[in-house]
């Protein structure tokens, strides 16, 4: 049987569906182009959310509200809390303190780092002062570091274990108020910043600061620029540090904007 053939009215007719087709086709497909754009654009956020609150919440809600401080907008200043424990035993220049692993129900010493030269040690005298100084070296000593294992700051099991204290020595002689069972903290004076990187995009960056800071080193990112709010801090009434930021963007798909507030330790009271 012969195949009719096709009119030209009928061609025209399947060409209009044709095209109508192939643009409802690229329709959905921009459609769907912007709505996986959008969703990525809202992971990335969540993703620098994550990790802004990880590890810059944790030093800013550890951190003692007199060593904190804004500059400009884009860079934080704090002493950052690396451990706490008490003078097992005070001598010229130094102060031992009792191991982080103990017999004992809880221990003396908890680390949420381990402390390095040019750290601050704080230690609480007689007055109720906060006496300071700078960090000269950390050691550990698997002798007691001359804490004595007399049940009060370290055991005899922890000697017998030798589980190791720790020998910390300071610039200067100590303060004659700081007397065995004194509070001690130790700090890192730290900047958090946005920087632009050798990549050129914009990065919270850590800086280590003693006497001066050292190089930012690229922490999480990256942002959108400082003008375009990447990343600020502000501090708001009652020691609440308040951190905004913008991841950059991904072509013409506008990133949204981030804000996380976290409170100080030590903040004055409202």
């Amino acid at each position: 049987m012969k195949r009719r053939a096709s009119s030209l009215p009928e061609l025209l007719v399947a060409l209009v569906l044709t095209a109508v087709a192939g643009l409802l086709g690229a329709s959905l497909l921009a459609t769907t182009e912007r709505r996986v754009r959008a969703a990525s654009g809202d992971d990335r956020a969540a993703q620098l959310a994550r990790d802004v609150s990880h590890v810059l919440g944790g030093d800013i809600s550890a951190a003692v509200w007199p060593g904190i401080g804004v500059r400009g907008d884009t860079a934080l200043d704090l002493d950052a809390h690396v451990g706490a424990s008490v003078a097992c035993v005070v001598a010229p220049g130094a102060v031992a303190l009792p191991a982080a692993t103990t017999s004992q129900d809880e221990p003396y010493t908890v680390w949420r780092q381990p402390a390095e030269p040019g750290d601050v040690l704080f230690a609480r005298d007689t007055s109720g002062a906060w006496w300071a100084a700078t960090i000269v070296s950390v050691t550990e000593r698997a002798d007691g570091a001359g804490c004595p294992a007399d049940g009060v700051f370290r055991t005899v099991a922890d000697s017998i274990a030798r589980r190791p204290a720790y020998r910390v020595t300071v610039g200067g002689a100590m303060s004659p108020g700081v007397l065995r069972g004194a509070p001690v903290r130790i700090a890192r004076r730290v900047r958090w910043v946005l920087y632009r990187a050798a990549d050129r995009q914009w990065w919270l960056g850590y800086r280590r600061c003693a006497a001066t800071c050292g190089a930012a080193q690229p922490v999480t990112g990256p942002f959108a620029a400082p003008l375009d709010s990447g990343l600020t801090f502000g501090i708001a009434s009652r020691g609440v540090v308040t951190v905004t930021f913008r991841p950059a963007a991904e072509g013409t798909v506008p990133a949204p904007v981030v804000r996380r507030r976290w409170s100080v330790r030590g903040a004055p009271p409202p």
